[in-house]
């Protein structure tokens, strides 16, 4: 086998593909974005829908965490080449936006929220500890946002 000179070597470093998990182009990929929306969705449902199969705390707080990480994931699915941070800040407005809209009390709204669709993802009442698991949730996604599409970014 013949030794490469400096030249070719450097060369050989630029033509080398990106490991699997690097995306060169920091671009999400939409299909993996609404996988982990679809278990972020599906799990927040399941600790509505069967409260008894999980510990307390997951029980209560657990679909707050997970409505907010699937904020992040559609932020995220519709602009995939935005930067984690930004879609950390939109994610974070939706949700208290949202948050807020349940102190007003309009005909309309309050009908929409009566729906099981409504309810779920508009909510019925507000209260702050949902504020601090919105933030948990998408400092969570955001964590796994990082982690898959900006590896070079976290430390070893």
């Amino acid at each position: 086998m013949a030794q490469l000179t400096g030249s070719q070597y450097r060369y050989r470093q630029i033509t080398i593909d990106p490991p699997e998990n690097q995306n060169p182009d920091n671009q999400r990929s939409r299909r993996v974005i609404a996988g982990a929306a679809a278990i972020a969705v599906a799990a927040g449902l399941a600790t509505r829908r069967f409260p008894a199969a999980f510990p307390e705390i997951i029980a209560r707080y657990g679909g707050d965490v997970l409505w907010a990480a699937t904020a992040y994931f559609l932020v995220a699915f519709l602009r995939p080449r935005a930067s984690a941070g930004r879609v950390v800040i939109v994610a974070l407005t939706i949700a208290v936006v949202v948050e807020l809209s349940q102190i007003v009390r309009w005909d309309w709204l309050d009908a929409l929220r009566s729906t099981w669709p409504g309810a779920l993802v508009l909510g019925q009442g507000f209260l702050t500890s949902d504020l601090v698991c919105y933030a948990i949730g998408i400092a969570l996604a955001f964590a796994v946002d990082r982690r898959r599409y900006q590896p070079h970014l976290i430390k070893k």
